[in-house]
Formats: structure tokens, C-alpha cells, sequence
């Protein structure tokens, strides 16, 4: 290293210039202070993490999932108990004893919470992953918990067993709604996934306007 005030060259472990006499190991950890702080990278922005009410959809997502699996495992059972036993199994909807479940019925539900789960699998996926695909596999994922509604409302005319609760035709879209909504309107989710492809990729929102995202991202700088 070199003197700060004469310019001679002295050792890196010495403590005085031996040409004037000035000080050198202390203005030499000083400046490697400096440097180091001129390093330290630029504080990530909290909206980049997943934390806020997207974290708490996705905390729910992946609760749903493991009933989802209790409920495949359920129905593996009951399918047991009626080939074994050769009899009917009734299943509530809401609380309304309605369907005298048959094998064709619960071999039916199998495969829609089959494929109900692996769809809301790929969603978790894509959230954690940052994926465009967060809010199509989304959409794929309410589009077939409303069509296991109505494979069991239709079990339910059939069987002629009681009566059918409604609220839930009401309930599964005002909540898909609402996500939407929020996946559309969130600052948070705009920045978190880092550009709008999520919307582009969207079934029926791709011409959603989005917010800005609260630090300018890939989309922002290419606009």
C-alpha cells in the first residue's frame, strides 16, 4: 500500500510510513470500511417476499390440500364398504342428508378431488415459485370444485333424498371472486410476481388493469 500523505510504498503490516512518519494501518482499515460499505446490496422491498394476504390465501391453499388428501382417502374407503357390502352410503351437502352414494358416484369424486388437488398443488407451486401460471391454475382449480357441485347436485336429483342447500352455488363464486380481485388490485402481488404475466396468462382477467408495483420491475421498464 501507498502513504496517504508522502505516497511512498510501505508494507501492508506496517503502522508508520517510514519516510514521514504518518500513521497508515488506521487510514488503511478506514478505507476498507468504506469499501465494504459501498458493497452491502440494496435492501430487498418487503412487496418482493410473500408475506400480506397472499400468504395467507397460500397458508389456506395449502390446508385445502390436506383435506383434500383425507378426503381421497375417505372415499377409497367408503368404495370398500359398498363393494363389500353391497349397499348405499349416504353423503350430506351443507348439512342436508341428500345423495345415496353409489360406487359410480364416490369413482367420480375420487377423480375430482384428484384432480382438484393436483391442481391447487401446481397453484401452491407457482406462488412460491414466482410462476405466471399463480392465477390461471387458480381459475382451473375453482372451475372444477364447481363441477364436483354439480356432479353432486346431480347424484342428489337423482337419489330424490332430501333437499339441496344452494348457498354453496353462491358462496364458491363470490370467493373465487374475490381472490381474483385481489390478485388484479394487490400492489403486494403485482410486485411480488415481478411483471403481469400472471394477468396475461389469466383464463378471464387478462384484461385486467393492474396497480404499479411498489418498485419497478422487467414489465414497467420494457413500457
Amino acid at each position: 500500500m501507498y502513504c496517504p500523505n508522502c505516497g511512498e510504498v510501505v508494507s501492508n503490516s506496517a503502522t508508520f510510513c517510514s519516510n514521514c512518519g504518518t500513521t497508515v494501518l488506521a487510514t488503511a482499515k478506514k478505507t476498507d470500511k468504506a469499501e465494504q460499505g459501498k458493497e452491502k446490496p440494496a435492501a430487498t422491498h418487503e412487496y418482493q417476499t410473500l408475506g400480506g394476504f397472499l400468504l395467507v390465501l397460500t397458508i389456506c391453499a395449502i390446508v385445502s390440500l390436506v383435506i383434500y388428501g383425507a378426503d381421497i382417502i375417505r372415499l377409497f374407503n367408503d368404495y370398500q364398504t359398498i363393494k363389500e357390502e353391497s349397499r348405499y352410503i349416504s353423503y350430506t351437502i351443507d348439512g342436508t342428508d341428500v345423495i345415496k352414494a353409489s360406487q359410480t358416484y364416490i369413482v367420480v369424486m375420487i377423480i375430482a378431488k384428484i384432480l382438484m388437488g393436483i391442481v391447487l398443488f401446481l397453484h401452491i407451486r407457482a406462488v412460491f415459485k414466482k410462476d405466471e401460471m399463480a392465477l390461471k391454475r387458480f381459475e382451473q382449480f375453482v372451475l372444477l370444485v364447481v363441477l364436483s357441485y354439480g356432479v353432486s347436485f346431480f347424484f342428489a336429483y337423482m337419489s330424490y333424498v332430501g333437499g339441496i342447500n344452494y348457498w354453496s352455488i353462491i358462496v364458491t363464486p363470490a370467493s373465487y371472486f374475490l381472490v381474483c380481485l385481489y390478485y388484479t388490485k394487490s400492489v403486494r402481488v403485482r410486485t411480488y410476481f415481478g411483471s403481469s404475466a400472471y394477468r396475461e396468462y389469466s383464463i378471464l382477467w387478462k384484461n385486467a388493469e393492474l396497480p404499479a408495483p411498489a418498485v419497478p420491475d422487467a414489465y414497467t421498464a420494457r413500457h
